[in-house]
């Protein structure tokens, strides 16, 4: 979606939903006024009716002549209609338009709903099954009826009033509303659409141009090539596009030595924090002598140290290849994997780890923490990817010119059309990613990288029965 879409569409959305919200309580409010106004002028028809009813100790009369009700002449269906029953259901009096004056006249079908409710007390207010009458009622009782034979013709022991009145021109009218609210609504959106969709094109034209200008470049492109155009106003994306112009001769180059030193940095520097975090935990776990302190400390320190300089390190492979060259110097390989064997005397696998140190002293040409790095990579890698209890073989030999240091486990191992795909950066083997141990397959990568920069070489080689064998290649110290 382009820009001119997201930044409408937001606008839109929020014009919609404003529109929306404002129409559908518009809608509820004078909904709630049309149906109060409707219920008070059914009420009070109903508090017109009760007040003509006489009510004694012991009989209730209605005595039609006695009092005036004008309620239930006009015929129209907006109209109120009532009725009067008694306590046996026998209609004591009615309105003109429910009832006709003449006993000839046939009453209609609405009325007749309205006098079997009527006789139906239950002292609620109702809506007919169809929706289309609304009903209250009221019923009046005598405290102490006489005995029906005692009774005179127009006493009665309770008298129920009904009022009606149809609901059709209410509804009518909330529909006519409910119309009015959709549709104005509508056309004020679609109006603001396409206003604001002219407005905000223009207005972000000058990014459509720079986009544009910028799938032309090329990575390699010169500095001067390296341009976005300028709108003649001079506004924020004016200003935005100067300032993008400044950079882009650099910004290749930089960001792909930010983009390897990010994911090398995070796993390289993940191994010696742990340390240091184990050290401290174990030197928490229970009170020490000072002395046990004092060692812990100056393992800290030592870890520090190495922090430090894998840092640097790390530093210098965030630089292009070729522009920094290593310190090499001599380095004695049995003391590299004597160290190696003590670094990892504390883990849980300690036992698994079989270091055969070289016959005789072995030197090569190489930085010790590199090849400190290396080797507790593969190491580590090896205890991932292979069950406890089985060995995990670190051997170092010497050849003509060079030296090489080999580390054999009895994991997963790794196909032949994935030997050369490993060293690739973030890439993992497919039995690695099944069996879900953690990792970013940045070690690998980082590892030959580190081999590299001394002239060695790196490389996983075939091997013989269950497992993987790598191997480290380092340019022999001259005798």
């Amino acid at each position: 979606m382009t820009l001119v879409s997201r930044v409408s569409a937001f606008f839109l959305g929020a014009l919609a939903v404003l529109l929306a919200t404002y129409s559908v309580l518009l809608f509820l409010t004078a909904k709630s006024y049309l149906d109060r106004q409707f219920d008070e002028q059914l009420r009070a028809s109903l508090n017109t009716l009760v007040a003509a009813v006489e009510v004694e100790d012991d009989d209730v009369k209605w005595e039609p002549s006695d009092h005036t009700v004008t309620l239930g002449v006009e015929t129209g269906v907006e109209d109120v209609r009532w009725v009067v029953v008694d306590e046996a259901g026998d209609r004591m009096d009615a309105s003109r338009n429910l009832v006709p004056a003449a006993p000839t006249t046939v009453v209609p079908a609405d009325s007749e709903s309205i006098l079997k409710f009527a006789r139906d007390w239950r002292g609620t207010e109702r809506l007919s099954p169809d929706g289309r009458w609304r009903f209250l009622q009221y019923r009046l009782a005598a405290p102490h009826p006489k005995a029906r034979e005692l009774r005179d013709p127009l006493e009665r022991s309770e008298l129920i009033v009904t009022v009606a009145r149809a609901t059709d021109d209410l509804h009518r009218s909330l529909a006519w509303l409910a119309m009015l609210l959709v549709t104005a609504p509508v056309l004020c959106w679609t109006g603001a659409a396409l206003a604001g969709r002219w407005f905000t094109r223009k207005a972000l034209a000058p990014v459509g141009l720079m986009a544009s200008a910028a799938r032309t470049m090329k990575t390699n492109a010169l500095a001067t090539d390296l341009r976005l155009p300028v709108g003649p106003s001079r506004d924020e994306l004016a200003d935005l596009a100067e300032t993008f112009n400044g950079v882009l001769d650099q910004l290749y180059d930089a960001y792909e030595r930010q983009r390897r030193f990010a994911g090398e940095a995070a796993h390289q520097l993940r191994t010696p924090v742990t340390v240091l975090r184990g050290h401290a935990d174990v030197a928490l776990r229970r009170p020490r002598s000072a002395e046990e302190y004092a060692e812990t400390l100056e393992t800290v320190r030592n870890q520090a140290a190495d922090l430090s300089k894998i840092i640097e390190s790390m530093l210098f492979l965030a630089r292009p290849t070729g522009d920094a060259e290593a310190d090499l110097q001599e380095v004695d390989l049995g003391e590299q994997l004597a160290a190696a064997g003590a670094r990892w005397q504390s883990s849980p696998r300690s036992a698994d780890l079989t270091i055969i140190p070289p016959a005789g002293g072995l030197r090569c040409r190489a930085v010790p923490d590199y090849v400190r790095q290396i080797v507790d990579n593969l190491i580590g890698n090896a205890f991932k990817y292979s069950e406890p209890g089985t060995p995990v073989t670190v051997r170092a030999a010497g050849e003509d010119a060079s030296v090489t240091i080999d580390v054999e486990d009895q994991g997963i191992g790794v196909r032949d059309d994935e030997r050369q795909e490993i060293f690739r950066p973030f890439v993992r083997t497919e039995e690695a990613r099944r069996t879900g141990a953690a990792g970013t397959g940045l070690g690998l990568p980082i590892a030959r990288r580190m081999a590299e920069a001394m002239g060695g070489q790196l490389d996983c080689r075939p091997k013989s029965g269950p497992g993987s064998r790598f191997q480290l290649r380092l340019t022999k110290e001259a005798p």
